[in-house]
Order: structure tokens, then sequence, then C-alpha cells
């Protein structure tokens, strides 16, 4: 029996079998950091357990080191929900080192949704950041939420 390989667009493929692109180690959600856009908001954001999810009660970040591995191209998706108040529903940016990969996006359901963004990004450590951008909060009237359940970053 032969082997060969076969290279295109990032996929590969081996005695018929795919392998997926490149993908760039993201650490679980529980160990990104939370930083907040106030001082006193330090527990109005974070990993929820029992949800498995990082929650954005107002504005602030969620903070990964991550390492690419080679400059290029890359595709970034992101597994994101929300509450909507005064008919609008969250926002969020995403930054990975200096590169804006989105810097204002709308989320399009309050359901957990997959967001796709492509970036050319440079290679070595960097800062991964998923902040929310638009908190909206009136007691017992409304109160705009947003929540990361998942981030994925590959080669294109």
């Amino acid at each position: 029996m032969s082997r060969w390989l076969l290279s295109a667009a990032g996929v590969s493929v081996i005695c018929g079998a795919i392998l997926a692109a490149e993908e760039v180690k993201i650490p679980p959600l529980q160990q990104f950091q939370w930083k907040p856009a106030f001082e006193d908001a330090k527990d109005l954001g974070g990993y929820d357990p029992v949800e498995e999810r990082f929650f954005f009660y107002t504005n602030g970040s969620a903070v990964a080191e991550i390492t690419i591995p080679e400059a290029g191209e890359y595709v970034i998706t992101i597994e994101a929900s929300c509450s909507e108040a005064e008919k609008e529903l969250a926002k969020f940016r995403i930054r990975c080192g200096q590169t804006d990969i989105a810097k204002e996006h709308t989320c399009t359901s309050e359901e957990r949704k997959k967001y796709t963004f492509t970036a050319k990004l440079q290679a070595g450590k960097q800062q991964l950041e998923i902040a929310f951008l638009n908190d909206a909060y009136k007691e017992n009237e409304y109160d705009r939420n947003f929540y990361l359940h998942a981030v994925k970053i590959e080669k294109k």
C-alpha cells in the first residue's frame, strides 16, 4: 500500500483521511482573565462553571495569552449569546495583539451562535481579548449581557 500526502488551502489528506487546518491552542475559558471596564465591577464578569461560559454583566474584557505559530491569515470563530435590552443586542470586539479582528460586531441573535472572522495575524505570543461594549441596565426593567461559550483560531 502506498502512502501519499496532498495539501491545499491548509487541509491535508493522508491516505484518504482529512486532517483539520492548523489550529491555534486557546486556553480553556476558565483560564481567561476578567478585565472590567470599571474598577468596582470585578464580580460582574468571569467564568461560570455551571453554565460553562464566560459571562459579561457589564462592559469589560476576557483576556488570555496565546501563541500564533506563524504569521498569516487566520479564521477566528467565537460562539456567543446575549440578552437584549432596549431593542438592542450585545456588541463585542475581538483583538489579538495589535490587530483588531472585529472592532464592533453586533450579535444577530440572543441564542448561542458562531461568529466567524478572518484576519492577518503576526507570529508569537499575543494577548487575545474579547470585549463586551454596550452594557445597559435599569433595575427591574432591562439588562443587556454578553456570554462567550467558545473560541477557536485556525490557519486559513
